[in-house]
Parts: C-alpha cells; structure tokens; sequence
C-alpha cells in the first residue's frame, strides 16, 4: 500500500537519516564509539526506562560484557539507538494536520 507523507515528516525522516548517516561515518572514522553504556544511553536519549523500553520492544539489541561476573557492564549500539530516537521522536510537535494523518495511517495497522 502506498501513502502519502506530509512533507514535515518526510524532511524530519530525512534530517534523522542524514544524521544516523553522519554518525555512522563518525564511528567508522574512529571519532566516536560504536557502543556506549545503559546508563549513558539514558542520559543522552531521555532516561534508562526509555532506553529500557526500546530494549524490551526488541528496537534496541543489549550487549553484556562476560566474564566478569554478575555486575558486567551492558552495552548498547549507538547506530541502534539513534534509529529508535528517530522513531520515536518524528512524529513529536507536528503540524495538526500532520498528525491527523499519521494517526490515520497508524489506526489502519491496529
């Protein structure tokens, strides 16, 4: 089925693209890490229980560190994380009409 996207959240999707492209071009240069921590994860995306929220819907994958007992550290992928904040934040402060839309093509799939 094909949709027509409001333009408002087609260039949102494009800036958060064009970012997570940006970033992972950083991590491939070495100029930022691949991974970062759960409780760094929190403080950059908006809390643990959010980050924690995206690793039970399966959107974020959680990396333990083995071997180093029961308090080894978890490790999330930034690239992983950045398309979950894309998800879960292009649709915030639209236009009214925008956001009708997008309910409208949400209410579809339930």
């Amino acid at each position: 089925m094909i949709y027509a996207i409001q333009s408002e959240v087609l260039q949102r999707l494009i800036d958060g693209v064009s970012k997570i492209g940006e970033k992972k071009k950083s991590i491939e240069l070495g100029e930022e890490p691949k991974y970062i921590s759960l409780r760094e994860a929190g403080r950059k995306y908006g809390g643990v229980s959010v980050v924690n929220g995206w690793i039970k819907a399966g959107v974020v994958k959680m990396n333990k560190d083995y071997g180093k007992g029961r308090n080894s550290k978890c490790r999330l992928s930034v690239l992983e994380l950045e398309a979950a904040a894309l998800k879960c934040n292009v649709t915030k402060s639209l236009s009214p009409l925008a956001n009708a839309e997008v309910r409208e093509i949400i209410s579809e799939y339930k």
